[in-house]
Order: C-alpha cells, then sequence, then structure tokens
C-alpha cells in the first residue's frame, strides 16, 4: 500500500491533531520512566511517511526526533527506526532526519516495516521499546506482531500504539456480499487481522465489535493490557480509525488515559475553529472543556470508587484505573481522581485524605 498522498501532506488534520498531541504528552511520560533508569529507548515509527508538512509542521517522526534530541541534553539515548515505502515519502523523510542526524541515532530505510522488524527488536534487547504503527490503510499483521511482542520479557517495558482503519474495515467489509467484490481485498483483512474471524463479527454486530475483538485478541497473543481511542474527522463523524495502545503496565494506561484526555480537548479546540463562528461548534452549542467532562464524570467516578472500596478493604488508585473511571477513561484528565477522593474523604466515606502522588495512592476503607 502507498504511503498519504499530497492533500495529506499539506498540512495537519483534525485526525493527525489528536494522534500527534497525544504522542507528544505520552512519549516523554514513558521516555521519562523508563529512559531514566535504562539510559536509552529504542523508538520504531513503522509508517513514518514525510516527518513533515508542507505548512511546516511536524508529522510523527520529526515530533519524536524533537524529543529524542531534547533527552540526549538529559543523558537519555533515544535509538529511532523509521520505516517508509513510499519513495516520495521517504525522500522527504530523509531530509528532515538529516537535520537531526548530529544529535539523534536514527536508521531511516525505504522499506516495509515488516522487513524491518526484526532489527528492531535486536536492537532493543535489554532496553525499553515503542513501536508506533500508523499505516495509511491495513498495517502490521496482528500474527506478526504477536509473534514480535509475546517474546519480549516485561521488563524492559514495551508498549505499542497502533492504528486500526475502520474505514478500511467497513470498506473492504463491502466486498462480502457484493456481486462484484473481490476475493483479494478480502484476503488482505483476512492477513491484517490474523484470520477471517472479522467477517462474522462485522456482519452480526458492526465494525465497532471488530475493533473490540481486535483489542482482546491484541491483549490475549501479545500479554498486553489494552485501551483504544476513537479518532474522528468532525465530531458527529463514525471513528475513522481507533488508535489502539498496548503496555504491560498499568502506569502506562494511566499515563495514556491523561494523555488522551489532552488529546481530545485539542481536537474540541481545533474543530471548533473549523466553524464560522470559533466559540460555536455547528454555530450552536460551545466547545465542552475538560473542566466540564469532570464536573460531569465526578459524582460516577466516586460511586466507581465507593464500588471498589465495597470489594476490598484497601486499593491502590493505578491498580484499578479501568474500574475508577468507566466509561471516562481517556475522556477526563487523572486529577478528576484525587478530587473524587477527597470528597469521599470530607464525607467520611473513605480513610483515605487524597493527598500525595495519585497512582500510587491507597484508597482506604473509613
Amino acid at each position: 500500500m502507498t504511503g498519504a498522498g499530497e492533500a495529506f501532506w499539506e498540512r495537519e488534520r483534525l485526525p493527525g491533531l489528536f494522534k500527534h498531541t497525544l504522542l507528544a504528552k505520552y512519549i516523554p511520560k514513558f521516555g521519562g520512566k523508563t529512559g531514566s533508569r535504562s539510559g536509552r529507548v529504542v523508538f520504531l515509527d513503522g509508517y513514518a511517511g514525510r516527518g513533515r508538512h508542507s505548512d511546516g509542521s511536524s508529522g510523527s517522526a520529526e515530533l519524536m526526533l524533537i524529543y529524542a534530541a531534547g533527552q540526549a541534553q538529559a543523558g537519555i539515548a533515544w535509538q529511532c527506526f523509521f520505516s517508509e515505502k513510499d519513495e516520495t515519502s521517504f525522500a522527504s523523510l530523509e531530509k528532515v532526519v538529516a537535520e537531526y542526524s548530529d544529535r539523534v541515532q536514527v536508521d531511516c530505510r525505504n522499506t516495509d516495516v515488516d522487513l524491518m522488524l526484526d532489527d528492531v527488536l535486536v536492537a532493543a534487547q535489554g532496553v525499553p521499546l515503542f513501536l508506533f504503527l500508523d499505516p495509511c490503510g491495513l498495517g502490521l499483521p496482528l500474527p506478526r506482531l504477536a509473534d514480535a511482542l509475546k517474546g519480549r520479557p516485561r521488563h524492559p517495558p514495551t508498549e505499542v500504539l497502533l492504528n486500526l482503519s475502520m474505514d478500511a474495515i467497513r470498506r473492504i467489509g463491502g466486498h462480502l456480499n457484493s456481486p462484484v467484490g473481490s476475493d483479494r481485498v478480502v484476503r488482505s483483512l483476512d492477513e491484517a487481522m490474523g484470520g477471517s474471524w472479522w467477517q462474522g463479527e462485522l456482519q452480526v454486530a458492526g465494525a465497532d465489535a471488530v475493533a473490540d475483538e481486535f483489542a482482546r485478541r491484541l491483549s490475549q497473543q501479545c500479554r498486553m493490557t489494552v485501551q483504544w481511542m476513537p479518532v474522528r474527522r468532525a465530531l458527529n463523524n463514525k471513528p475513522l480509525y481507533y488508535l489502539v495502545f498496548g503496555t504491560r503496565s498499568m502506569h502506562g494506561i494511566y499515563e495514556m488515559a491523561d494523555a488522551a484526555a489532552l488529546a481530545g480537548q485539542a481536537w474540541r479546540d481545533a474543530e471548533a475553529r473549523t466553524h464560522d463562528d470559533p466559540g460555536a461548534l455547528f454555530g450552536e452549542a460551545p466547545v465542552t472543556t475538560l473542566e466540564q467532562l469532570a464536573n460531569e464524570a465526578l459524582p460516577e467516578i466516586k460511586a466507581n470508587i465507593l464500588s471498589l472500596l465495597g470489594a476490598y478493604e484497601s486499593f491502590v488508585v493505578v491498580d484499578h484505573v479501568h474500574e475508577i473511571l468507566g466509561d471516562h477513561l481517556g475522556e477526563v484528565r487523572n486529577p478528576i481522581i484525587r478530587n473524587a477522593v477527597k470528597e469521599l474523604y470530607a464525607e467520611g466515606r473513605t480513610g483515605c485524605s487524597g493527598r500525595g502522588d495519585i497512582p500510587r495512592m491507597v484508597v482506604t476503607q473509613p
């Protein structure tokens, strides 16, 4: 599959803004925590594209290079691998990479990520590894990814963020019952998904059910905890794709959820600017803020904490991020947990005051 075309690289668009904000907020957390212990981190951008848009805004590869260059000054060495199959995009990527080559160790290749992955795994032996797989369409087959990741030990950390294209699933799914459908196109998704299981899921329950089952299989086969985040072109659109995050640390889920909330706010702000009235969406509703989302979610999050206290005498926040935030995971920022605990403490419903480091906070019965 070829890379993104000229129109894509003119400027950053809304889906890219969410994705790049997510990376910019999360990668420093991953690098700071894991790199401070190992002194070295390996990063793969498997579909790196051109590295920079025509308007000068950074793509994923340059965002990583900027961060890696800053980390080098702090004594943490990042080894970056960039794979880009499209020759035109690769020629542009090389020029961007050259600007950072004196500060960051980079292996940049005009090839398919599948042909680069084994070298990345060798380079990452004994050090943290982050894989970013963001194809325009179908990506690395799930069995290939699972084989690569399941052999990695729990420590040092290994994490993956990948693009699961809902557009591709819906488009290819249209071939299943069409008199002019292509078996070859259907088989391409079979390969990406690791089997034809997606066909039944799509026909019975829809595209979101395919994403849900993909996440479950990724979790099971790679022995990871998985979080997935919808990315849309516009507010009321179906997801263009899901960003699927896999980690073996609940601290990873905790930090990624917070990064997703910040990325969501950046997306909503930018989406509002696409309308005539910069303070309105579709000329009516104001932009929903993180503060508003937190106020709406607080009662439910308090109830979730009380539910946990009904099951445990005490618990550590980071071990129960999913249960605490529930449907608001990735929507509200993590400090809402402290606010919820403080209110419960004031009400005499927990013995925890809400002070201290949030993920390590021990919430106790009163």
